[in-house]
């Protein structure tokens, strides 16, 4: 009977072991793939998607970036780099002594960029930072 007791005391605590190990290792799967996903999602939200009307000489942009909370507040300007390449620079400044929720809130642009060619590439910038952009020509009219 005590040697029944002393195997059974042993199984138990070989199942206390594998019990703890395989949480701490399915916790650490946990933290690590959302961490992944978090990060895909960061690089979702600094993606920016325009729409470029070109009209008389003009490429007439416009679309949505995130900004880190609606208490933020966005200004864009444009800047020359070369005969082919225009920066668009977004800027953001938070509104002070407001309080609101932290997280990330789109805010449209529209933009002019006056550029006589089709084929100028389009770069940008928020707050410094490069980011994603895709602009996607349109055929027609503003409206």
């Amino acid at each position: 009977m005590a040697r029944y007791n002393k195997r059974m005391g042993a199984v138990l605590l070989r199942l206390l072991w594998m019990s703890v190990i395989s949480s701490a290792i399915a916790y650490g799967v946990f933290l690590m793939a959302g961490s992944a996903i978090q990060a895909k999602a960061d690089a979702e939200l600094k993606r920016i998607v325009a729409r470029d009307i070109i009209d008389r000489g003009a490429h007439h942009i416009s679309g949505m970036v995130f900004v880190p909370t609606g208490c933020h507040e966005l200004s864009v300007r444009t800047e020359e780099r070369n005969d082919k390449v225009q920066h668009i620079a977004f800027s953001t400044w938070e509104t002070p002594y407001v309080e609101c929720v932290r997280e990330p809130v789109p805010r449209a642009f529209s933009i002019v960029v006056f550029e006589s060619t089709a084929d100028v590439e389009f770069i940008a910038t928020v707050d410094g930072e490069p980011v994603s952009f895709v602009v996607i020509p349109v055929s027609g009219k503003r409206i």
